[in-house]
């Protein structure tokens, strides 16, 4: 049986989920390979602290043009740059309509 990870770069319990053929095809992922960590994503303080309410305003504008749109938000509990707190802050101001509640995410 598998031990939970100490560190999320050490094991791949995520991107063993995410990289299965039946996740990819239940979220309409494209045929990638997920990755934990990557050395080619660099925060910096400005970037930390920026909003990106406008880029999701800017793919939501997409639900005006096709009804079947839908949009996932996924946040860990213990995300260090945008916290679950953060979402639901940012979603609030997004001002939309919610189909689903928050609910936890189990895997």
């Amino acid at each position: 049986k598998r031990q939970l990870p100490n560190a999320p770069c050490i094991e791949y319990w995520m991107t063993d989920y995410l990289n299965r053929k039946d996740v990819q095809a239940a979220v309409h992922a494209p045929n990638i390979t997920w990755h934990v960590c990557s050395s080619t994503v660099n925060y910096s303080r400005a970037s930390v602290l920026s909003s990106v309410i406008d880029k999701y305003e800017y793919v939501l504008n997409y639900q005006k043009t096709d009804k079947n749109f839908k949009f996932l938000v996924y946040s860990g509990d213990i995300d260090g740059i945008v916290p679950f707190t953060g979402s639901r802050t940012w979603i609030n101001a997004l001002n939309q309509t919610l189909n689903t509640d928050q609910a936890p995410w189990l895997v």
